[in-house]
């Protein structure tokens, strides 16, 4: 499932999609986390939250549900203080800066 969204989220950037880019990316946590990196899947999940609520966008209560499922997760798999620190770091991100995150650009 992480690669599909990965290869979503590539051609989402190449299209200038940025709405289902930070949807993406928050579809990419729960993939990320369940593989063992769920500070990586905090950060995205932050970037996602905080990106959407910068464009205005609320999500349908469905997805909500999902992303708070996947959230709820995290948060079990983390200690608060590293949990809120990931959160925060993602929540600084642009999307630009998220989406090579989340394709593992960002040590380039």
């Amino acid at each position: 499932a992480g690669a599909l969204y990965a290869e979503s989220l590539a051609l989402l950037r190449e299209l200038g999609d940025e709405k289902y880019s930070a949807m993406n990316l928050a579809g990419m946590a729960g993939p990320i986390a369940a593989g063992g990196y769920p500070q990586a899947a905090a950060r995205l999940l932050g970037a996602s939250e905080a990106l959407l609520e910068a464009m205005g966008i609320v999500m349908h209560p469905v997805e909500r549900s999902e992303i708070d499922r996947d959230v709820a997760a995290v948060r079990e798999q983390l200690d608060e203080a590293t949990f809120e620190a990931a959160w925060a770091e993602g929540r600084a991100m642009s999307l630009e800066e998220a989406v090579a995150y989340a394709l593992g650009e960002d040590a380039k």
